[in-house]
């Protein structure tokens, strides 16, 4: 895959994680899933992520603290923080570099351009498991259709079922899938 087809599809992919809002708002502030750090923006980067994007930002008054230690307050500046100017270039920024990550993680798998972004708009979870399951599912991967099911079917159940967040994942699926058919990509 060229390289301005793998940034048109980062683009794409970034486009869709942001118009969804999947994981979260340019504002998010939440507890990571499994540990007692910062998980914020629109990407719900956590622990050195969610550092990384307040160094962008360039406000360290958050950084490395454990999400318990915020006050409602705190959690009210920081959201603020990330909903200004500084902090939503910051999280598209990163967010677009992220998604070229992912393109080069998943630049070796054959999919048409609506599979790649479905696929890229879970990379945030894990682009390695991510790539593992498309390359394990590959010869029934050539539509959409067939995408969502499978990603609805297995990888849904194999990443979370620990969590019991069906009905997040199912919500989100569905986001993803209307909006990559909406967008006609």
């Amino acid at each position: 895959m060229k390289k301005n087809e793998m940034d048109s599809l980062a683009e794409a992919i970034a486009s869709g994680i942001t118009s969804t809002q999947i994981y979260g708002a340019y504002n998010e502030v939440h507890c990571a899933e499994n540990e007692d750090a910062l998980a914020l923006g629109i990407s719900s980067w956590e622990s050195a992520e969610a550092d990384e994007l307040l160094d962008r930002i360039g406000d360290d008054r958050f950084y490395d603290r454990p999400y318990s230690c915020l006050t409602q307050d705190d959690r009210a500046e920081l959201s603020a923080l990330l909903n200004s100017n500084a902090g939503r270039r910051a999280q598209q920024d990163k967010l677009l570099e992220d998604c070229q990550f992912y393109m080069r993680e998943l630049s070796d798998i054959e999919l048409d351009r609506p599979c790649i972004i479905y696929a890229g708009m879970w990379c945030p979870i894990s682009s390695l498991y991510v790539k593992t399951f498309l390359a394990k599912h590959s010869r029934a991967m050539e539509e959409l259709e067939t995408m969502h099911e499978a990603f609805l079917s297995d990888f849904a159940s194999e990443i979370y079922a620990p969590y019991d967040m069906h009905e997040t994942i199912r919500a989100n699926a569905k986001k993803i899938h209307d909006y990559v058919r909406s967008e006609a990509i």
